[in-house]
């Protein structure tokens, strides 16, 4: 399961760093390029506090709660943004976890410039 810290049920997946914060935030925010084909998807799972990950959910960038996937499609890389959609119990560190997801070898979910927020 991805809300453990050890193990994944997905052969494909990148964990950031754990990153200390100086006092406390409450909240998260993650933004990227992303290049999401059809069938394919990335998610976001956050872990505060070395505790265990929990699922972002995902909203269009610039959109107020629409979630929305984007396709990716010929435009390649569009931006992507997950966040905390209300705040949540304060912490001092966080780690992300992207999953990538995806049917078609061939043309694997991708990212770039990838930056992680903790909302205080």
């Amino acid at each position: 399961s991805e809300t453990k810290l050890s193990g994944s049920t997905s052969m494909s997946k990148y964990i950031t760093k754990e990153i200390s914060i100086p006092g406390t935030a409450n909240g998260v925010y993650v933004e990227f390029l992303g290049d999401v084909s059809g069938g394919n998807e990335i998610e976001i799972w956050y872990n505060s506090d070395n505790l265990s990950y929990k699922k972002l959910p995902i909203y269009a960038f610039g959109g107020v709660g629409a979630e929305v996937f984007p396709t990716g499609g010929t435009n390649g890389y569009e931006k992507i943004s997950f966040y905390t959609p209300e705040r949540i119990e304060t912490f001092n560190s966080l780690q992300v976890k992207l999953v990538f997801k995806g049917e078609n070898t061939q043309n694997p979910p991708k990212i770039k410039d990838l930056k992680v927020f903790a909302v205080i």
